[in-house]
């Protein structure tokens, strides 16, 4: 695009529940998903304060990962603002320095989305206890730790490739909780 293009990743827990919970589908229905969108004119007619004149046009999204709760054919929803889909709580309405919630037809908005298609879905098999191997490296045996107990530990990674080194500091936390 001659004005940018802006990529990024989210991670959305698609439910049909106003508000996604660790008591609802959310933790079957997660999606990972790579945006790009351009930047662009704003349309003289589109909703909005007068002093906005660019807005977000989306390119294209890819699904990168996701949990195992999606079919063929099923429409999802992506929001943002009162029912966003990218956090499990601590949903709020558009705050009012967003300059597309002034002036809306219907009122002050509150939230908004967009529609998608899941056009097919495939599984890839995983070699059963590999994750759990792993996090058992990490933090030990689940059965010496009290319910809701947490775990935080450190690690860093270093590379060097083409003789430039790079370093990363990990840092994951571990909560047991009892498996139904």
């Amino acid at each position: 695009s001659m004005y940018g293009t802006y990529r990024f990743n989210t991670t959305e827990y698609v439910t049909s529940a106003l508000k996604p919970t660790e008591d609802n589908e959310a933790y079957k229905k997660w999606i990972y998903l790579r945006w790009w969108l351009q930047k662009v004119p704003l349309n003289l007619d589109y909703v909005s304060s007068s002093d906005q004149q660019w807005t977000w046009s989306l390119e294209k999204v890819e699904v990168q990962f996701s949990g195992p709760g999606f079919s063929a054919g099923e429409v999802i929803q992506i929001k943002r603002g009162a029912q966003a889909t990218n956090i499990l709580s601590g949903h709020a309405n558009y705050p009012t320095s967003n300059p597309f919630v002034k002036n809306h037809p219907q009122g002050a908005l509150r939230w908004s989305g967009m529609k998608f298609t899941v056009w097919s879905t495939e599984f890839e098999s995983v070699i059963v206890g590999r994750a759990q191997g792993y996090r058992y490296v990490l933090f030990g045996d689940a059965r010496s730790y009290a319910l809701d107990e947490k775990k935080t530990i450190t690690r860093v990674l270093t590379d060097t490739t083409g003789g430039v080194t790079k370093t990363i500091k990990l840092r994951l936390t571990a909560k047991s909780k009892r498996l139904s």
